[in-house]
């Protein structure tokens, strides 16, 4: 007899009951529709030489028999090439490059006018960029200083330095014309970035930007829901050179040193930790801070028309006086003479000047663009809200009217003194309650109209403060994602379908998870539902499998349980840096609570 020791661990691993399954099989995958026709239609033709054996029947069987087996050895060396290849991602994600044809295909037409060949429609469309690209009114010369007040240190670029600003290039970037991507920049010897920074060194002290790094390839993609044959289809994007961004880098880093006190607490863009979530929080809360008392909780949403592609260089170099006369003056040269050309495949057009705006797509540019709206004036009781160019005003009490348009009222000064516009016609006003009340508020000598909803950096804000717009907006936003799902269901493996999922599909139902996080439970049980559907599809599940169940197998928590994850984590790192938005309430009447309130009694204390 065997004994009893490690010798006999092996054997008695492999002993098993003969009616017992210890083999771990692979789920099994379901066949494509047209696969299943194939077999069901060979197994109607063997059911059919089963009743009535002839010859006639037989060879029949064996042809579908045939079919079937071809079928489904092309099914399965296409599944594998596409799990084995290194490249399947970026097809599966966007397709084929000539997929679907540009918009420039398509003829151009501007009445009474048609355009077809592609030259002629990349001078007209430069034509409009670069009417586009210049002020409202006639830019005054402005003289250059010469003098020099900074000390050596601040001026020197240090080739340590510029290694650190190539490490925060995208590897994958598109280059400018010049074709220097960021891969070159990385393969520079030692020697060369000396140099480099000795170059960029020299052009800092005598504020000159070189010419050269100012030339933008100017590329357009079209906007969804527009014609391809109008003009207004094309969203201009330009590329400039990887040297120039980081002599954009550098400049950067200097004048965040001497200007960033100057950026106002209300602009929360293109500042560390401040997110689009922050301005939406205070916006909620100045809707709901005097419900209760039946007085006036309004809200004025501004829109600057044009706000990155007309910002005035003249007022813009006078607000960038502290920062001293060298980074002015190098400012100064990046804004002028810059020039642009549209290019489509191998055509260019010809250069056209940038007479006003900052280059969107430039490193300098967020930060200017702060600088230039960092003196829009405010009147006591009103608050200011933005990120970038969107602007919301609220204001609470009984005088909240008067406050409002007093401060419209400055806010159009300062557009005409500034050479800016103010769009009154897309400007809106919301007013909590239910029924709202009337109040016409005017601006550019034009009625704000007053909406009962209106989507303020992707998040819908109703008079009522009801969560039901922003849930039909997350559901919409998910749906989206479908055909990426259809898309992700050729990929075999399902780890990499569980990834795909987690990078693509779910971060879309997770936009503003803390204010999701604040939902009933019926509206998390909606969310729940059309991140399963999607899963199903992906997986190529029947619609009737238990959601849970289906979370389970594939590893993945609930994902209304994953907004409370997301809910605490914002709040514990953010109320220290941000106590005005998230903070105990200082009132019982739950019904005023804000937002913030809210996250800060569920998740903070």
């Amino acid at each position: 007899p065997l004994g009893r020791g490690p010798q006999s661990a092996p054997l008695d691993h492999n002993i098993s009951h003969p009616c017992s399954d210890t083999s771990s099989r692979p789920p099994m995958k379901r066949l494509p529709t047209y696969i299943r026709r194939v077999l069901q239609y060979y197994r109607q033709l063997q059911r059919r030489y089963r009743q009535y054996p002839c010859l006639r029947h037989r060879i029949a069987v064996q042809e579908q028999k045939q079919l079937y087996f071809t079928t489904i050895e092309e099914w399965k060396a296409r599944e594998l090439a596409i799990s084995s290849s290194r490249q399947p991602l970026n097809l599966i994600v966007n397709g084929p490059k000539k997929a679907h044809p540009h918009v420039l295909n398509y003829p151009l037409i501007i009445p009474p006018d048609t355009y077809h060949n592609i030259s002629d429609k990349l001078e007209v469309l430069a034509r409009h960029f670069a009417q586009q690209f210049s002020p409202y009114q006639p830019t005054p010369p402005a003289p250059l200083e010469v003098q020099d007040d900074l000390p050596p240190d601040d001026v020197l670029i240090t080739s340590i330095e510029l290694k650190q600003y190539i490490k925060q290039l995208k590897p994958r970037a598109a280059p400018g014309l010049d074709a220097i991507t960021a891969s070159h920049l990385q393969a520079l010897p030692d020697a060369w970035l000396d140099q480099l920074a000795k170059l960029m060194t020299m052009c800092l002290q005598r504020g000159y930007f070189p010419d050269i790094w100012k030339i933008g390839r100017l590329i357009t993609i079209p906007k969804p829901g527009v014609a391809p044959s109008d003009i207004t289809a094309h969203r201009p994007i330009t590329i400039t050179s990887s040297l120039g961004k980081l002599f954009e880098m550098a400049i950067l880093t200097r004048l965040t040193t001497k200007m960033n006190d100057r950026i106002p607490d209300w602009q929360y863009g293109f500042r560390p930790n401040a997110s689009t979530l922050h301005p939406v929080l205070g916006v909620l809360a100045a809707l709901r801070s005097r419900r209760a008392y039946a007085q006036w909780c309004v809200a004025v949403f501004i829109d600057i028309s044009k706000a990155f592609d007309k910002v005035w260089h003249p007022q813009l170099l006078r607000k960038l006086t502290p920062a001293g006369p060298t980074l002015k003056r190098v400012v100064q040269s990046y804004l002028h003479n810059r020039i642009f050309r549209v290019q489509f495949e191998q055509f260019l057009s010809t250069p056209h000047p940038v007479l006003s705006g900052v280059p969107q797509g430039g490193i300098l540019s967020p930060f200017l663009f702060s600088i230039f709206i960092s003196d829009i004036p405010t009147v006591p009781g009103t608050t200011l809200w933005g990120y970038a160019d969107d602007l919301t005003i609220t204001a609470n009490g009984k005088a909240a009217p008067l406050r409002l348009q007093v401060a419209l009222n400055q806010i159009q000064l300062w557009a005409t003194t500034n050479n800016m516009q103010v769009n009154g016609a897309k400007c809106t006003t919301l007013v909590s309650g239910n029924p709202p009340r009337r109040l016409d508020l005017t601006i550019s000598n034009t009625t704000i109209p007053q909406v009962r909803e209106q989507v303020f950096l992707g998040v819908p804000i109703s008079t009522t403060s009801s969560h039901t717009p922003l849930i039909n907006k997350t559901v919409a936003r998910l749906n989206t994602s479908i055909p990426l799902a259809y898309k992700f269901r050729k990929i075999s493996s399902v780890e990499t379908k569980v990834t795909l999922y987690k990078t693509f599909i779910r971060p879309k139902g997770e936009y503003v998870a803390p204010l999701l996080y604040l939902v009933s439970p019926n509206q998390r049980k909606l969310l729940d539902r059309a991140h399963c559907r999607i899963l199903k599809i992906l997986f190529r599940l029947p619609k009737t499998a238990r959601n849970t169940k289906m979370l389970r197998e594939l590893e993945l928590e609930r994902p209304s349980s994953r907004l409370d994850f997301l809910a605490k984590k914002f709040v514990m790192s953010q109320t220290p840096l941000h106590p005005q938005l998230l903070c105990p309430p200082g009132s019982t009447s739950h019904y005023r609570w804000s937002p913030g309130q809210n996250l800060y009694i569920l998740l903070y204390e």
